[in-house]
């Protein structure tokens, strides 16, 4: 504050001096300069640089920097049009492509438009501000200044306190010193300089490491919802690299443990990439993963935000996945099929259950539709040529006289029956198109009435599974007890597809043309072919690995690395892959082998992921879970594939597992359907299942067996085909007598309008026709007559 005060004194003693006009105007053209730049760039660091080392007035820099700040946010719309009109010279784009892979250019930002166009505008006028004002300083010297000091308000302002302490202050900050010639470098800014450095030097040495270290460590909380540790963060500036050790994420929901641990992380990044302002980590290593272990103390756990409004885009895809396995899922086959051996009876349940059906709601609304239609369709047949009309064109035509003899009157005759004539071919085309109309109108109604089969048949199945008549089906069996397992599988596959498709985009990093227009001030970035450069963040290569330890209950040996994880896959033109070889002997996990391809690097995004379990334990794997039957693995060893394939938004996945070392868990109520169950679970010694999707995320088919389903299926069909043909039966013949008059009626009533109007359309049609032909004739017959008449006179 006190260099800055000393500045602005300074420059209002040298406005009232006789000297220092060109440090003044320096100032002000670099203030000009220095106001146009954008606060945070590397342009604004070398003027204040500049600034600092040659003798300028910085008072004046900093006042015309201030100011004109405000002029330019004003001119930004005109330095966006300038800017843009430069970055798009077709001339200087060679220029802007080696500007743009240079290091240290993009932190200038010289490829957006607004920056662009008021550097240029700065440079530009910079000179003339710098001639302007030193003609405006000497000016103000002449003509304001020596005339100033003559006056009474000059005389009474010296005598003033406020006068005495702005000269006291030179007596305190200014050492009166012989003056000589100085250059235009400021040699007293060396030590400063020297110190500043020194400074900063000492900062990064010993402050730099821990100020990091407690911002991942606060970012790291916020982002995990539960507090991140950090043990320690060492940096290295000459050959950039990170090593962070002792990591710790605390579990949210249980605080005394960690979600997971690791021993070490080592970043080794690339200056070149770093001076473009871009982050390339050449090599990393993530060493000693631990997933549960203990902490010493509860971690802090950041209270929870207000919920949003509406879900969010992670819990949209997945319920865009839920919405469809529950669409394909069976139902309760095994429950429903154990309660139709309890002997129910669905009399009773039918007429209950008969009083909302889908076809009786629609006949309903074809016969109000009709009644519109009847009164429409009368309306449009009194538009039409009545009787009276066919009589009238059939007497005009006959009260004509065709005399051959009365050339005169012939000729009025015929032309008055040609006029007749287009009276009845208008007549005519009105009536076809409204015969066209009114049957393409009575044809759409008809399918309408012939669709109330298919409605018919929804009722029927709408009604057996209300009544929970199962479908003895060996897939539907197998759909119903196998569809979680499935749509878990298939949620997670969605989720992390949807993150790696954000924060990985195909096709280049988002920036493009967007649907938000930019603020104002924020003006166009232009993109320029890259030939040496990085995507702003790039990770080349990580080795993962971890050993078994005795202490953490969830570690095991794990192997793997990650390659090739950047912000624009289409600039490295290479693929994300993580690569991961694991057995967690503690759990009796064995075999875990995963290959994940996440290749973005075209416009059409396209995944892989192949993921193999060897041997996993199973324990309360529920299967039906419903108040007839409980079915479930109550311990198995299993194992497991996985191979997903998507190409933009189709999907292909195929899903197999094996249990085996089965002991079920079953709990049902009818002895007879235990007695089954019972029967079918000892033969089998192993459950297979198999599931394969296809399709989009938004649209896909499930198909699900198993070795379980066939045999439930076999072992219920016996004892279940004849109660449920029995019960169907029922289900059509209550939909027959509720529906089958009403559907006769309106088939009926339609049959009967749409034949006594289309035979009065035909009839007026073909009773127009008969006039139009005995019009056409008579007038053939006259023109026929007077044909010899005509050839005597010579016409």
């Amino acid at each position: 504050m006190g260099l800055l005060l000393k500045q602005l004194f300074g420059l209002l003693k040298l406005l009232n001096s006789e000297t220092g006009h060109n440090q003044i105007a320096a100032g002000v053209a670099a203030g000009f300069v220095l106001g146009m730049s954008p606060i945070l760039s590397l342009q604004s660091l070398l003027i204040f640089i500049c600034l600092f080392l040659f003798r300028v007035q910085i008072g004046a820099a900093f006042v015309s920097a201030l100011f004109l700040s405000f002029v330019a946010y004003l001119l930004d719309p005109v330095f966006d049009r300038v800017g843009g009109a430069i970055l798009e010279m077709s001339g200087l784009r060679p220029l802007f492509t080696t500007l743009y892979n240079m290091p240290l250019m993009p932190w200038t930002r010289f490829n957006n438009s607004v920056v662009m166009g008021a550097g240029v505008v700065a440079i530009v006028l910079s000179p003339a501000i710098f001639l302007v004002t030193r003609a405006l300083v000497l000016k103000y010297r002449v003509a304001v200044v020596a005339r100033l000091r003559e006056t009474k308000l000059w005389k009474t302002v010296q005598a003033t306190a406020v006068y005495n302490w702005s000269y006291s202050y030179d007596r305190l900050f200014d050492k009166p010193v012989t003056r000589k010639a100085k250059g235009p470098l400021r040699t007293g800014v060396v030590v400063p300089t020297i110190i500043v450095l020194a400074l900063a030097g000492a900062y990064f040495k010993f402050f730099f490491d821990g100020t990091l270290r407690r911002t991942l460590e606060y970012v790291g909380t916020q982002a995990n919802g539960a507090e991140v540790n950090i043990g320690s963060l060492r940096t290295n500036v000459l050959a950039p690299s990170i090593e962070i050790r002792r990591i710790q994420v605390t579990d949210k929901d249980t605080p005394t443990l960690n979600l997971v641990s690791v021993d070490s992380i080592t970043l080794r990044m690339l200056w070149d990439a770093l001076l473009r302002s871009k982050v390339v980590v050449d090599e990393a290593s993530v060493l000693g993963i631990e997933a549960y272990t203990p902490r010493r103390q509860p971690g802090y756990v950041v209270p929870p935000s207000p919920p949003a409004q509406g879900p969010s885009e992670i819990e949209r895809v997945e319920q865009e996945v839920v919405v469809q396995t529950r669409k394909q899922a069976s139902g309760n086959v095994l429950g429903d099929a154990a309660a139709m051996l309890s002997g129910v009876d669905f009399t009773e349940q039918l007429k209950s259950l008969q009083a909302n059906l889908k076809t009786d709601a629609r006949i309903k609304e074809l016969q109000t539709e009709l009644q519109s239609k009847k009164t429409a369709w009368a309306q449009r047949a009194k538009a039409l040529p009545q009787p009276a009309d066919v009589d009238g064109y059939r007497n005009r035509i006959r009260a004509l006289t065709f005399n051959p003899r009365n050339p005169v009157e012939l000729a009025r005759s015929v032309g008055e029956a040609n006029r007749i004539i287009g009276e009845i071919g208008d007549k005519v085309k009105l009536v076809d198109q409204a015969t066209s109309e009114v049957k393409a109108d009575i044809d759409k109604y008809s399918r309408d009435v012939a669709a109330l089969d298919n409605l018919v048949q929804e009722d029927i199945a709408g009604l057996q599974s209300r009544l929970g008549l199962p479908d003895i089906d060996a897939r539907a069996f197998s759909q119903s007890l196998f569809m979680n397992m499935v749509e878990r599988r298939l949620v997670g596959v969605r989720k992390y597809v949807a993150l790696a498709r954000q924060y990985m985009p195909a096709g280049g990093e988002a920036d493009g043309d967007s649907l938000v227009p930019p603020r104002r001030g924020d003006g166009r970035t232009y993109r320029f072919p890259v030939t040496t450069s990085y995507p702003q963040f790039w990770l080349k290569h990580a080795a993962l690995t971890s050993q078994l330890t005795a202490l953490a209950e969830y570690s095991g040996n794990v192997k793997g690395e990650l390659i090739n994880v950047s912000s624009d896959p289409a600039l490295t033109g290479r693929p994300t892959q993580l690569l991961l070889q694991s057995d967690f002997p503690k759990q009796s996990i064995s075999g875990l082998d995963a290959r994940i391809v996440v290749d973005h690097t075209k416009e059409q995004p396209r995944e892989s992921l192949a993921v193999k379990v060897a041997s996993f334990p199973v324990s309360d794997l529920k299967l039906a879970d419903t108040q007839q039957v409980r079915l479930g693995l109550q311990q198995a060893r299993g194992s497991a594939t996985l191979d997903a394939a998507l190409a933009n938004e189709e999907i292909t996945v195929e899903l197999t597992s094996r249990f085996q070392q089965i002991k079920f868990n079953l709990e049902v109520g009818n002895a007879l359907a235990r007695e089954i169950l019972d029967g079918v679970l000892k033969r089998i010694s192993s459950v297979n299942m198999s599931a394969a999707v296809k399709g989009s995320f938004s649209d896909f088919d499930v198909r699900i067996s198993s070795n379980l389903g066939d045999q439930l299926a076999a072992g219920f069909a016996r004892q279940l085909r004849a109660k449920v043909d029995e019960a169907k039966a029922q289900v059509r013949k209550l939909v027959d007598d509720r529906l089958a008059g009403a559907r006769a009626a309106l088939k009926s009533e339609l049959d009967t309008v749409a034949g006594s109007l289309t035979e009065g359309l035909d009839a007026g049609k073909a009773e127009l026709g008969q006039v139009l032909q005995e019009a056409q004739n008579q007038v053939k017959a006259a023109q026929s007559q007077s044909a010899p008449l005509n050839r005597i006179l010579g016409r």
